[in-house]
């Protein structure tokens, strides 16, 4: 019991010690006109990107709904 104890501290100082190490690297916010027509750094997002995860995540959500709605008959839980 006190060794699982003792392992469990030590994991969780270890990993804490390498999340502080890694700096998190800064996402730019997209601008509204120039995003478009000059390409972008390495590393910065753009409009189209944050369009595309939008996108990518109203699909899936469309579909989640789509399968819930199959198997409940509606994706109302409370109604």
């Amino acid at each position: 019991m006190r060794l699982t104890l003792i392992l469990g501290a030590a994991l969780i100082a270890s990993a804490l010690a390498a999340s502080a190490q890694a700096a998190p690297t800064p996402k730019a916010a997209p601008e509204a006109a120039g995003a478009a027509s000059a390409p972008a750094p390495k590393g910065e997002w753009t409009a189209a990107d944050y369009k595309a995860v939008r996108d990518r995540d109203e699909a899936r959500q469309r579909d989640w709904d789509r399968k819930m709605k199959a198997v409940a008959g509606s994706i109302c839980s409370g109604c």
